[in-house]
């Protein structure tokens, strides 16, 4: 069962942490070192881990969204060491600038954590038992057709476009001359389709089941490569098929920390094998490209946090109000089209080389990693605290209906939390908040409610 954190014990890790961190950034000023920033990339790990072992089921759906996240703070470090940024053209310095991004990431996890319990309290716990609920033929059935359309979709879309692995040219320039629908459709299904098999491998009684289920999974993965899908991509993957494993574990009281590193370190080295696998048949050369493709993670940060633009109090509130208006498109390509950049096209706009950003526009590529330096760009320092906090909270809420949803093997549920979910962590990780508080997403988020308080049959599987 999931464990209740005392919730001044939670609040006095943030305060501890954030102490420590704006101590190292001030010393900083007078003993600059990269060891500041190490130190709080570990503090953050001591508080994740805190978490993981207390309360897994708040912890696991977000494995893959941290995971990213330590690509960011491992950038940072090199970034500080004296990295150069190539899409920006700046040579890192020793700012501590990673100091102050832990302090965000740390506030973040804990609104997500007290959210969680906060709606736990009013919802009340999950009434179905893991250990009482068997998966039915219905459930079994759907998932399979599901499962295998979105595969089918995937092959097709290489049938008549071709695979960019195999034609040996980048993803990004691949999808822009192509016909993107049928590849879309296969790329935007891939949660669902991970977590649906993910399900029937731990539940399913019978051997063949899961070995069905795992060469599902396995075809999702090769399909992904040869579609050009690299490290990003995999680790979600690999990491959100270990998710209703672990988290319907934990539901029986099983320990999970061990499992959770074990499946991580799986997920990093099948990543990294497919990331080799590609980059090699691109002709690239791969330590140089890797060690640029590293530094470039933090980069979104370390270049909003130096720019002497962006104070405590003064940021680019104009920015935000201009962006305001994108909000309300159903499509987001209805405003990326637009002479004025949004969002974190506005953020290249303005740091990135004129070549890198209009071969980025061309292509319809952006930066990542944006979800922290969006808000630093638009509030400052103190006036990102509460969307911080907001957005949080409202991640809070979508794991708790999608651990819902999975604890009782409903069908329905799973597929509107899916899809939800997939935009919460696509937005965040790109920066897009388009994703979080767009007109499309508040719209879904009326038809799951309308959905969920007004069927009278729960179709719990």
């Amino acid at each position: 069962m999931l464990k209740e954190i005392p919730e001044n014990r939670s609040f006095l890790f943030v305060i501890i942490i954030t102490f420590i961190c704006l101590i190292m950034s001030y010393v900083n000023y007078i003993y600059p070192t990269v060891i500041y920033s190490f130190l709080a990339i570990l503090c953050l790990f001591v508080f994740l881990s805190y978490i993981a072992v207390d309360t897994p089921e708040v912890i696991l759906p977000l494995l893959p969204f941290i995971f990213i996240r330590v690509t960011e703070l491992v950038s940072g470090l090199l970034i500080e060491s004296g990295g150069y940024l190539t899409e920006t053209d700046i040579l890192g310095q020793v700012t501590a600038s990673f100091c102050r991004l832990v302090i965000y990431y740390v506030l973040f996890y804990f609104s997500v954590e007290r959210g969680y319990f906060f709606i736990k309290k009013i919802k009340g716990d999950i009434k179905n038992e893991y250990a009482d609920v068997s998966l039915a033929k219905i459930f079994i059935f759907t998932s399979l057709i599901f499962v295998v359309f979105v595969l089918l979709i995937g092959l097709i879309s290489g049938f008549k476009d071709g695979f960019a692995f195999l034609l040996g040219i980048s993803r990004f320039a691949f999808r822009d001359n192509s016909t993107r629908s049928l590849l879309s459709v296969f790329l935007n299904n891939r949660t669902l389709a991970v977590l649906l098999v993910s399900i029937l491998y731990s539940c399913a009684s019978a051997s063949i089941l899961k070995k069905i289920s795992l060469f599902l999974f396995v075809s999702i993965i090769f399909i992904s490569i040869l579609h050009g899908e690299q490290f990003a991509s995999m680790i979600m993957l690999l990491l959100t098929f270990s998710y209703p494993i672990l988290l319907l574990e934990s539901k029986l009281n099983k320990l999970v920390i061990n499992k959770i590193f074990k499946y991580g370190c799986i997920s990093l080295l099948l990543s990294s094998l497919a990331v080799l696998m590609i980059y090699s048949n691109l002709g690239i050369d791969l330590e140089e490209f890797v060690e640029k493709r590293l530094l470039l993670q933090g980069q979104q940060w370390y270049m909003v946090d130096t720019d002497e633009e962006i104070g405590i109090f003064s940021a680019h509130l104009d920015s935000f109000i201009r962006n305001l208006p994108s909000f309300f498109y159903l499509n987001i390509y209805g405003f990326i089209d637009q002479l004025v950049p949004y969002g974190m096209r506005e953020l290249m706009y303005v740091y990135a080389t004129p070549n890198i950003y209009n071969a980025y526009i061309d292509n319809f590529v952006t930066f990542t990693m944006g979800q922290m330096a969006m808000l630093l760009y638009w509030f400052g320092y103190l006036g990102m605290l509460p969307w911080v906090v907001l957005t949080g909270v409202l991640f809070s809420a979508v794991i708790f209906y999608l651990n819902r949803a999975i604890f009782n093997k409903d069908l329905i549920s799973i597929i509107l939390a899916s899809k939800l979910f997939s935009w919460y962590v696509f937005g965040l990780q790109q920066g897009e908040y388009w994703y979080l508080w767009g007109a499309k997403t508040i719209l879904f988020v009326l038809v799951i409610y309308l959905f969920e308080k007004n069927r009278k049959v729960r179709f719990s599987f």
